[in-house]
This record gives structure tokens, sequence and C-alpha cells, in this order.
């Protein structure tokens, strides 16, 4: 399906997303964490680093989606803004365009 699986926890800030560098590092998170849901509809993604500096985390910034990097079941992950992946991609996002 299209979209993202938006996750969300008053104690981490708000919605997030979590992001890994491997589908295998995913699937054991989920499979933790969400083992009694049926998530037989989830496809996991790989995103081209210009795709998600380009459009992604713009779109995540305007909408105030933070970004949860390399959750695992032994280690929580770092939570950061768009902007902050962004600048630790090697790069800065657009500018929000007046509305």
């Amino acid at each position: 399906g299209d979209g993202i699986a938006v996750l969300g926890a008053e104690d981490e800030g708000g919605e997030f997303v979590p992001l890994w560098p491997h589908p295998e590092y995913a699937s054991a998170w989920i499979a933790e964490a969400f083992g009694d849901q049926d998530l037989s509809t989830l496809e996991l993604a790989a995103i081209p680093k210009d795709l998600m500096r380009s459009e992604v985390l713009p779109e995540f910034r305007d909408a105030g989606i933070h970004l949860l990097v390399f959750p695992t079941n032994e280690d929580d992950g770092e939570m950061l803004t768009a902007e902050a992946l962004a600048t630790k991609l090697g790069g800065f996002l657009p500018r929000e365009e007046a509305a």
C-alpha cells in the first residue's frame, strides 16, 4: 500500500516514524513491539537518500513528525526532527513555502 506508518506516544513528544538502515532490524523491532497485532498489510520500503531529503523530510517537517532513527529491541534509537536528520545526512531541507 501507499502510505507511511506514523506512530505516536505522548512521552516521546508526539508523532514519529521509525527508520532503520536494513529491513532485518525493522522486522525484528516490529515483531517485538507489535507481535500480537495483524500487520500483514505492512510493507517495509527503502527510501533513497535524495528522495528522503527532497520530499519526505520536508513533508515531515511541515507536519511536525519526528523520526526515530534505528530503534532496536536493545536500544531506543535516537529521536530527531526532520531538519536534524537532514543535517546528519549531509544537507539541509528546502525552505518551507509561504502559505
